[in-house]
C-alpha cells in the first residue's frame, strides 16, 4: 500500500508524456511528474519517493 506523507519504495512501471508511473506490490499506481524524474532510470527499477497529494 502506498503511504501518503511518507517515503515509499516503488517500482517504475512505465514512462509517459507527463512522467513515470510507479507502483507497489498491491498494484497501486502513482504518477511521478517529469520535474522529479531522475536523469537515468530503467523500467522495473525500484526508487524511493516521498508521496503527497498535489492540489495544483
Amino acid at each position: 500500500m502506498i503511504q501518503l506523507g511518507e517515503y515509499n519504495t516503488l517500482t517504475i512501471l512505465r514512462e509517459t508524456d507527463p512522467g513515470l508511473f510507479l507502483g507497489d506490490s498491491e498494484e497501486n499506481e502513482v504518477l511521478l511528474p517529469n520535474r522529479y524524474v531522475p536523469e537515468s532510470f530503467e523500467i522495473g527499477e525500484e526508487i524511493e519517493v516521498f508521496v503527497y497529494l498535489d492540489n495544483e
